[in-house]
């Protein structure tokens, strides 16, 4: 079945045409970002800009435990089939380690629960374009962006900086992968998913461990390093495409990580696609500044 939903991809990628601009084709996209209480601050901001500078978007999508905002759509995570207890527990295979993760101040139980709310997308939210770009609320479009080149292909850009849990954990859940050391990292805080990848994904992840690709991708993970970034749905997404020699564009877009929202204007000007303003740099600069202020 996965083997078909990548054949009706390639197909699509050869006749799919919405409309033109000036540089190629438009293809309309929709747009989702899960979204917790740590990047309110930026959420509006996020919304704002994928809306203004984003060529082809159609939906914007909010995924949180409350309705955050009036500028998009909000979908509740309780719609999912899974919680975050639920994923704990399927890291951990024990009650007692599972509820201490979830209780620590160290755990990442959020952020590993919001990757697999992007991955099940599709599965969930209903009347969604084949193309969906994944957009993280700390991540902010200053400029205008493309998502797709003048053929039609999606866009995506290339990341140096590897981690070294991603590629493990991506060869575990998928062995077909083919990873190297000198592999490029795919992450840049957004990317563009595709259905019929997606389900060809879920369909030879299933078919290799059995369960549901949520228990799979959460019983991959290397306890070693569940406390600090331990797994990439970006990087297992990023390295199908390749692996299947799916068309796709590279392109170098120009976005930086920044520490603090005054610094927007200055990347604007300076003709940069995004920026990631994420919690925990502005956080440690809150910090610097309090002590110097001491």
């Amino acid at each position: 079945m996965w083997r078909v939903c990548l054949l009706l991809f390639l197909c699509a990628c050869g006749r799919m045409s919405h409309g033109t601009s000036a540089r190629g084709i438009v293809k309309p996209i929709d747009v989702i970002i899960p979204c917790a209480y740590k990047d309110m601050e930026t959420l509006p901001l996020c919304i704002t800009g994928v809306k203004k500078y984003g060529e082809g978007v159609r939906r914007v999508i909010v995924i949180s435990k409350d309705c955050l905002t009036d500028q998009a759509e909000w979908v509740n995570e309780g719609k999912f089939s899974f919680t975050k207890e639920d994923v704990a527990r399927a890291i951990f295979e024990n009650e007692n380690d599972a509820s201490a993760f979830l209780k620590s101040p160290r755990t990442r139980i959020g952020w590993i629960f919001q990757q697999l709310l992007k991955l099940y997308a599709f599965n969930t939210i209903p009347d969604l374009l084949d193309d969906v770009l994944i957009l993280d609320a700390d991540t902010i479009f200053i400029n205008p962006t493309r998502f797709f080149d003048g053929e039609g292909k999606p866009i995506y850009n290339i990341n140096k900086e590897i981690y070294p849990a991603y590629m493990p954990h991506a060869k575990r859940l998928l062995p077909s992968l083919e990873l190297s050391e000198t592999s490029n990292s795919g992450i840049a805080h957004c990317m563009l998913f595709h259905r019929s990848v997606m389900a060809a994904i879920f369909g030879e992840i299933e078919a290799c461990h059995g369960k549901e690709l949520w228990r799979a991708f959460c019983q991959c993970i290397d306890l070693h390093y569940v406390y600090n970034s331990c797994a990439s749905e970006y990087e297992i997404y990023y390295h199908y495409l390749l692996t299947k020699k799916i068309p796709i564009s590279h392109k170098h877009l120009r976005w930086r990580d920044i520490s603090h929202l005054g610094a927007l204007s200055r990347y604007k000007r300076l003709q940069f696609n995004f920026v990631s303003c994420h919690a925990y740099l502005r956080e440690e600069r809150l910090m610097k500044n309090l002590l110097r202020d001491v």
